[in-house]
Order: structure tokens, then C-alpha cells, then sequence
């Protein structure tokens, strides 16, 4: 990746940051979006001290527009695009009775729509790089939990997308690696808990036990390099998975009780 320009969304935090420093510290520059402008300096400093050449803009990459301006910003920058890691997500944490379809909007704008409008401008500018596009999804695309109905819908639809797209580029070039990561230590966890950002001591004990964004960033970094298909990441993830396929109704009783278990009834 020595050389390669990355251009990751949702760059500023939990493993986008960490993803950033993954392919920097290998010799990649690395253009990414935020928008909560501690992250994005935080996550800057992280960068200038591991001496990565990087540059970033604080945007909503929901919107369409903007990543067209986005694209145009790293050719701008750095005259090529090489990798595009569509990462940018949110969550919302509510039995869908009691969503609103303003949130479960949100959602799907933020985590599918954003993916769709970064490929769409970035296609042909990775077609003259024969470059890759990562989209981090989640375990979740492929086997979701009781009150994440709009989250799991993004993920589900991202995986459908990308698989569409891989066999449509694969003639250019370009390859498509889709990484689900398992239940990993980020802010989008931590948000979906708590609106205020902070844990509860319980939840923080929880997440000390999941997968380091760092690890994550760096098991799709490997997978990278080896232009890999598909990585679901944490054993955990990978047994629901499969579970998931072999005696999905196994798979229901599992998931409804490891919610129930951990955040109580719906």
C-alpha cells in the first residue's frame, strides 16, 4: 500500500481512525471525512505523530453532492484515488414499533446511501488506478439482532450492493473486499447507548471484552493487501454466521436471548 492514496469516510474515529493509521503508517496517504471536528483533530494529531501524510474535511457524506465535491477534493489533493474504504455509520438501538421512519431514514442515508454515493464518484477514478473499494459493514448484513431493524436493513443492503458491484468492476480492475466486523470496541457503540457519548460502568466492562478497533483495522488491512472477497471478523461472528445458515431458527432463539440478556426486554 506504500504510495496509495485512501480515501476513508467516517475517518475520524473508532477503526475508521484506526484504519487510517493502519494504511499510513504502511506508506498510504490517507484523505478522510468526519464530522465532529474533536474527532477529526484527534485523529489528525494521531496521524501527524506517525508521520503519515494525510488530509481531512469535515463533512456529512449522506448527502450526494458533497461526494462529488469529496472525490474532486482527493484528486485535487493528491492527483489519484487508489482505495476507497466506505466505513462512515450510525446506529439506532429501539424496537421498530417504536422508531421513528425519521431515524430509520437517517440510518439508511448515513450507513447505505453515503457507500453508494462515494462508489458511484469514485468508479471512475479507481477504474484509471485499478484500485479497491473495502465497505465495512458489520456481522449484522449477515445475521441481525432484535432492536437494530435499521441498522442490520443498511447492512443488509450494502452487502447486496457491493456484490453487485464487484462482478460489474471486476472486468476494470478494480476489486471489492466486504469486512464485517463482530462486536468491536467504537463510537458507534457507544453511542447507541448512550445519546451523551459516556458509558455506564456495565457497558464499559463489556467493552473491554470485545475486539480493538486497532485489531479489526489491521485484520482488513491484511485482507487488503490480499485483494480478499468477503472478512467477518471475531470467532463470535463467524459461528452466528454460520449458525445463521446451517438452523436459522437456532440462530433466532440465540440472538433474541443474548439481547434480552444484555439490555433487557424490549
Amino acid at each position: 500500500m506504500k504510495g496509495k492514496v485512501v480515501l476513508i469516510t467516517g475517518g475520524s474515529s473508532g477503526i475508521g481512525r484506526a484504519l487510517a493509521l493502519a494504511f499510513g503508517r504502511h506508506g498510504s496517504r490517507i484523505f478522510f471525512t468526519g464530522q465532529t471536528p474533536k474527532h477529526i483533530r484527534d485523529t489528525e494529531s494521531a496521524l501527524k505523530r506517525a508521520g503519515v501524510v494525510h488530509q481531512a474535511v469535515n463533512m456529512d457524506v449522506s448527502q450526494e453532492k458533497d461526494n462529488e465535491k469529496l472525490i474532486a477534493a482527493v484528486i485535487a489533493t493528491y492527483g489519484q484515488l487508489d482505495v476507497l474504504v466506505v466505513n462512515a455509520g450510525i446506529t439506532r438501538v429501539s424496537p421498530f414499533g417504536s422508531t421513528s421512519l425519521d431515524d430509520f431514514s437517517h440510518v439508511m442515508q448515513v450507513n447505505f446511501w453515503s457507500a453508494v454515493c462515494a462508489t458511484h464518484y469514485a468508479l471512475p477514478q479507481l477504474a484509471r488506478t485499478k484500485g479497491q473499494i473495502i465497505a465495512v459493514s458489520s456481522v449484522q448484513g449477515w445475521r441481525s439482532l432484535p432492536t437494530r431493524s435499521a441498522y442490520a436493513a443498511s447492512k443488509f443492503a450494502m452487502q447486496g450492493f457491493f456484490e453487485v458491484i464487484r462482478t460489474e468492476v471486476a472486468h476494470k480492475g478494480i476489486s471489492v473486499l466486504v469486512a464485517c466486523p463482530g462486536n468491536t470496541q467504537s463510537n458507534v457503540r457507544r453511542r447507541q447507548f448512550e445519546p451523551n457519548g459516556q458509558w455506564t460502568p456495565e457497558m464499559h466492562a463489556r467493552e473491554t471484552k470485545m475486539m480493538s478497533a486497532t485489531k479489526a483495522a489491521h485484520a482488513i488491512y491484511r485482507a487488503a493487501c490480499r485483494k480478499k472477497r468477503d472478512l467477518i471478523l471475531t470467532r463470535e461472528g463467524r459461528q452466528i454466521v454460520w449458525l445463521n445458515k446451517l438452523f436459522p431458527s437456532v440462530a433466532d432463539q440465540l440472538v433474541t436471548r443474548y439481547v434480552k440478556k444484555n439490555e433487557g426486554q424490549w
